[in-house]
């Protein structure tokens, strides 16, 4: 009886711990879905528990970029910086690709998510000011 409470508890806490995941801010910008930055917003990227990237409005008004940790391919991440690239396949065929491009020195960049399929759910997000 002790060892099915004990399962279950740790059960439980398993399921409690991974619900709350943690994500941690990593660079704070404004941006806008438009590239002269009109209707711009704070957005921010975030490196979540398991290692997915967000690109992420604080306003929740409009939508982000997510980047998966199983398919995302950092090509920089030093102090000039951000690129990073991801794809997600099925039979060898893209069929989405997600990229966040940050120039640290300029405080502008990009989070892009094109859906090779559907070409209506394609965005950009231009991004400025950007600080880590």
């Amino acid at each position: 009886m002790l060892k099915n409470i004990l399962i279950l508890t740790t059960a439980m806490l398993s399921l409690v711990s991974t619900a709350q995941a943690v994500e941690q801010v990593v660079v704070a910008c404004r941006g806008s879905a438009f590239a002269d930055m009109t209707g711009s917003e704070t957005y921010h990227i975030t490196l979540s528990d398991n290692g997915d990237l967000a690109v992420r409005p604080v306003s929740k008004t409009s939508s982000g970029v997510l980047l998966s940790s199983e398919t995302q391919q950092v090509l920089q991440n030093d102090g000039e910086a951000l690129n990073i690239i991801s794809a997600r396949k099925r039979m060898g065929m893209v069929l989405a690709r997600q990229t966040i491009e940050v120039d640290y020195r300029t405080g502008k960049g990009k989070a892009i998510d094109v859906q090779m399929m559907d070409v209506v759910k394609n965005k950009t997000i231009y991004l400025d000011w950007c600080n880590r």
